[in-house]
This record gives structure tokens, C-alpha cells and sequence, in this order.
């Protein structure tokens, strides 16, 4: 999967994650992980922000497992959004326990023409 390093460059931001796509599965708590690693500089805002169903399917207990990342990068130091595209019920409880442990917002996408908008809304919220 594809990772982008911390950077204050908005268009790449912006431009590669509206290019993101589905895949068949659903891995959070690497994620969380991948860029718990990748804010590794102290001096730059720490906020991730999360594309998702919600929907976590790898791992032996996959919600336990997006709780517990979520935690960690939070002592770290970084806040976690969630966009959450195509949501349902169960996908929605546990972004929500996504954004109360990682301080961040809830973002639900019904439209993926929505998605630079609600992007640069989160940014600019956290430039604020």
C-alpha cells in the first residue's frame, strides 16, 4: 500500500487521496501503525486522517486490535480523523471510538466528490 511521508505540500496530500481505491481487505491497526512510524519528527502537526469503511477484517480480534493502535499513536502524539465512505451502523460505532480515543473528527462521505472539501476542511480545522 501507499504511504505519503508528513508534508505541508496540501495539493499532494489532496490529490493522493482522492485517488485512493477499495481494496478487498480492511487492515486499520497496521495503518495506524505504518504512520504511527511515519511522524517520526516531533516539529510538524500530527494528525492522521483515515479513509475508511470502519470495517477493520484482518487479525485475530480486528477492533481490538484498530483500538489499541489508535492508543498508542495517540500517546505518540497524533490525532486521528475518520472519513468514512460507504459506513454502516457497526462501521460508525467504531469510528467514533476511532475519533474519541485519537481526538479527532468524524467525516461521513456521501458523495466522493465530497472528498477534497472534507479534506481541506480537516486541515484547515487543525491550522486554525
Amino acid at each position: 500500500k501507499e504511504s505519503i511521508e508528513p508534508t505541508d505540500d496540501l495539493t499532494l496530500l489532496v490529490k493522493s487521496m482522492v485517488n485512493i481505491r477499495a481494496s478487498k481487505e480492511t487492515d486499520i491497526a497496521k495503518t495506524i501503525e505504518k504512520a504511527t512510524d511515519l511522524f517520526h519528527e516531533k516539529n510538524v502537526t500530527r494528525h492522521l486522517i483515515l479513509i475508511t469503511d470502519a470495517l477493520p477484517t484482518v487479525g485475530e480480534d480486528p477492533t481490538k486490535d484498530t483500538l489499541k493502535a489508535v492508543e498508542i499513536a495517540n500517546k505518540s502524539g497524533i490525532t486521528i480523523s475518520v472519513v468514512g465512505i460507504d459506513i454502516d451502523d457497526k462501521g460508525r460505532d467504531l469510528a467514533e471510538k476511532i475519533i474519541e480515543l485519537g481526538k479527532g473528527r468524524l467525516y461521513i462521505v456521501k458523495d466522493l466528490k465530497e472528498m477534497d472539501r472534507i479534506i481541506l476542511e480537516d486541515y484547515y480545522r487543525l491550522s486554525a
